[in-house]
């Protein structure tokens, strides 16, 4: 059986969580140390360099949905309380200078 890589992490803990969330999605994943990673040198045997999390080739499309970023909501636009603010700002900068005018002149 063939495997696709579809989530590399830094830790085995953060790759076993990744592929906890394909488990729970009946997905088949396995997790493994990445080899490929030529900065481990004699560091191989601990639990922390590379891993990567593989699945089956057939089930590669599903995990990938899943292990992608989550929807962002759009944040909507609110002109209104955009130009209050920018008022204030002004209203505040005015204020500011004509304290400093009355500083000086005295």
């Amino acid at each position: 059986m063939n495997e696709t890589a579809v989530h590399f992490a830094r830790s085995e803990i953060d790759a076993e969580a990744a592929a906890g969330a394909l488990r729970a999605n009946r997905l088949h994943p396995r997790v493994a140390r990445d080899d490929a990673d030529g900065m481990l040198g004699g560091a191989g045997s601990g639990s922390f360099g590379r891993f990567v999390v593989l699945v089956p080739e057939h089930e590669a499309g599903t995990a990938r949905a899943i292990m992608g970023e989550p929807v962002r909501r759009e944040v909507e636009d609110q002109p209104l309380l955009r130009s209050a603010l920018i008022l204030g700002a002004i209203i505040v900068a005015l204020i500011v200078a004509a304290w400093s005018l009355t500083r000086l002149g005295s």
